[in-house]
């Protein structure tokens, strides 16, 4: 099982659009095939980061509760004023990327959409080979489960689409069109919200964040509802090749 978050996953693939790119390997799609780009490991901010002093800080945020306490305090410190109230509203939610929501705006977007449909291709195909079921999990942000309607249409409205489901209907047809399930939390997360008028993300009555106990618990439903339901394998399909080349 995959739990993907459309929020930030797709553009986490994409080398042009992550954020923070010098410290993680990407794929590129090379003739149809997963080709892995390790270059960041060649970047002047990623050998910078590598000295002794940032491997002894990540052995620190690994496991210890003061440090991660300070950074966790450093972090909130260094966050704008005008960046948290944008993320407390109904506009973008820190983190994530409202892109999503809508057809590929450029060709990076359509590039990004492209390696990571790839991504949940080859991966269906590797867990086919031993046998077994791939399940997708496309997990839900806040915005898309917002029990006031009001804010939902604003928002999207402000982005010139229909509806928040563009990404999870996108990977429900990759699902669909290469053989793998695909459990989509978005539509009985809404329905829920709507009907209960209360907020399934964030503990501190903002509605923003990840899930509360409420989320958990609908996703740990939901979730073991699906994966009781599926057969114990699926058929590896016929000519399948893992796609990742190193």
């Amino acid at each position: 099982m995959l739990a993907f978050l459309t929020g930030n996953d797709v553009r986490n693939n994409s080398r042009a659009l992550e954020y923070n790119p010098d410290f993680s390997p990407f794929f590129t799609l090379q003739g149809g095939r997963l080709v892995e780009d390790r270059s960041f490991r060649d970047t002047g901010r990623y050998r910078r980061h590598n000295v002794w002093k940032r491997r002894l800080l990540g052995y620190g945020l690994r496991y210890s509760r003061v440090v991660q306490l300070a950074n966790e305090a450093r972090m909130r410190l260094s966050v704008s004023a005008p960046a948290v109230a944008k993320a407390k509203g109904a506009s973008t939610e820190l983190g994530l990327d409202d892109n999503v929501y809508r057809t590929p705006v450029s060709a990076e977007w359509e590039d990004a959409w492209s390696v990571t449909e790839a991504l949940l291709d080859s991966i269906g195909d590797e867990v086919r080979s031993r046998g077994k079921r791939f399940l997708v999990v496309t997990l839900t942000n806040s915005l898309q489960v917002r029990p006031d309607p009001a804010v939902r249409i604003e928002f999207r409205n402000r982005l010139g689409v229909p509806d928040l489901l563009y990404p999870d209907r996108r990977i429900a047809a990759a699902g669909k069109r290469d053989g793998y399930q695909v459990l989509t939390l978005a539509t009985s997360f809404d329905a829920y919200a709507r009907a209960n008028r209360v907020f399934l993300h964030g503990f501190d009555g903002g509605g923003v964040g990840h899930w509360n106990e409420i989320g958990h618990e609908l996703a740990g439903r939901a979730i073991a509802g699906a994966v009781c339901a599926l057969p114990s394998a699926d058929p590896p399909r016929a000519g399948a090749q893992l796609r990742h080349v190193r």
